[in-house]
Order: C-alpha cells, then sequence, then structure tokens
C-alpha cells in the first residue's frame, strides 16, 4: 500500500486494490516513513517562508524535532 500511495495512487483506487472497505482500515495500516514526514516539514516551510515572508515559521522542523514515544 505505500508504495501505491507514493506513486500518487487515491485512496479509494488503493482501497479497490488492497480489499479494504474503509477509510479507517487504510489509515490505521498505511506507515508513514521518517522520509515522508521530512518531505511534508519541508513543504510546510516552504509554504510558511512564501506565505509569511519569514525565516521565523513559529514550529520545529522534523529534522530537528526529538522523536517521540509512541502513544498507546
Amino acid at each position: 500500500m505505500r508504495h501505491l500511495k507514493l506513486a500518487g495512487v487515491d485512496d479509494k483506487t488503493v482501497m479497490l486494490i488492497i480489499g479494504h472497505k474503509t477509510d479507517s482500515m487504510l489509515r490505521r495500516y498505511y506507515i508513514q516513513d521518517d522520509e515522508v514526514l521530512r518531505e511534508a516539514s519541508k513543504k510546510l516551510t516552504g509554504y510558511m517562508k512564501s506565505r509569511y515572508n519569514s525565516t521565523n515559521t513559529g514550529g520545529q522542523s522534523v529534522d530537528d524535532a526529538l522523536p517521540m514515544e509512541p502513544s498507546i
């Protein structure tokens, strides 16, 4: 499923291919890796800089963040 999502296949099609019947099942089993999270952080940082024309986005990029303990 991860490769389908990274390739840009929409959720409905992924669900049809792998047999998940609900969005919640798709979300439960779709595991983001660190690279995807880093890329999302870079995109958000770039957006915030361009939107507010500032280097201070008020947050911390994923590269600088400490790992979080999973909540159970």
